[in-house]
């Protein structure tokens, strides 16, 4: 969403936008499998204190409200983190994905995706566009 929002801002050329999502996409292939994510409704700050006992094995990836946290991790981890919720009665959920998009784990792709984007020329838009 955020590249295409780039796209129609301006600040990205359709071609750099499609090159974008592409190669993206191809790098992140070879995190799936490892790690997962999960919704928790609950203040960040609480979901924070929650993850402290996993040793760096799941952080927030993201905040998208007062009672609506995004955690990622190991796969196994954010299962766990899950079940100990929902057996609390937090209403917490897996996200359908099996890579832990925002985590530590994306470390491992940043390289290729510096030399695969190498050749993608932002330029300032026509519209204001706030980058999450």
């Amino acid at each position: 969403g955020e590249v295409a929002a780039a796209c129609v801002a301006g600040g990205l050329s359709l071609e750099d936008g499609a090159r974008v999502v592409a190669l993206r996409s191809r790098a992140v292939g070879v995190l799936a499998g490892r790690g997962g994510m999960a919704s928790v409704p609950l203040p960040v700050d609480e979901v924070r204190g929650r993850l402290a006992g996993w040793g760096g094995r799941l952080s927030v990836a993201a905040v998208n409200g007062p009672l609506s946290t995004v955690v990622s991790g190991d796969a196994d981890a954010v299962s766990e983190l899950v079940d100990g919720c929902v057996g609390e009665g937090v209403r917490a959920r897996l996200i359908e994905v099996d890579y832990a998009s925002h985590s530590s784990h994306v470390e491992e792709i940043r390289e290729r995706l510096l030399s695969d984007l190498a050749g993608v020329v932002p330029v300032s838009g026509s519209v204001p566009f706030f980058s999450t």
